[in-house]
């Protein structure tokens, strides 16, 4: 019984997983194995037994074949060459932090705006006890407009 429920619960996982996702999980576990990305479908032909146009199939994004996602046979029989769960494959750790961080457009109106009228005013009004805003590195500097940036971005959305 307890097998079955298992069986349940990964087909569950493999229809709810985006094929997108699911190729960026494996691509990272293949790489923390160190299994580099030219050798990539040679290994999974050798682990699988599939053929190597198959394995490209199920390695594309293209929209033509978005339905053909890795079967679970095939991500079991990798997940027992790499001797991990195959559960990892599902897990979301690979993008929750590239979700929860904000990609900052260094490019756009607003920063360039923070650039060159608010910040020097605020560091130099805040701040004024670290030195200048002329006298900070260009790191310092970077993370302090990023943090700015982010505030004014949240709070506009809010």
């Amino acid at each position: 019984m307890k097998l079955e429920k298992e069986i349940i619960k990964l087909t569950e996982l493999h229809q709810n997983t985006d094929k997108k996702n699911l190729i960026q999980s494996v691509n990272h576990e293949l790489k923390n194995a160190g299994i580099h990305r030219k050798k990539k479908v040679q290994w999974i032909c050798k682990a699988t037994g599939s053929p190597e146009g198959t394995v490209y199939t199920w390695l594309t994004n293209a929209e033509c074949r978005r339905m053909n996602k890795i079967p679970i046979y095939a991500l079991c029989q990798m997940a027992l060459a790499l001797r991990i769960s195959v559960y990892k494959f599902f897990s979301a750790d690979n993008s929750v932090a590239d979700k929860e961080k904000q990609k900052i457009d260094r490019r756009c109106k607003l920063y360039w705006h923070l650039r060159r009228n608010v910040a020097e005013d605020l560091w130099n009004g805040t701040h004024a006890e670290n030195d200048t805003w002329q006298k900070q590195t260009l790191d310092i500097k970077r993370e302090f407009l990023d943090g700015l940036y982010l505030k004014m971005v949240n709070d506009e959305l809010n």
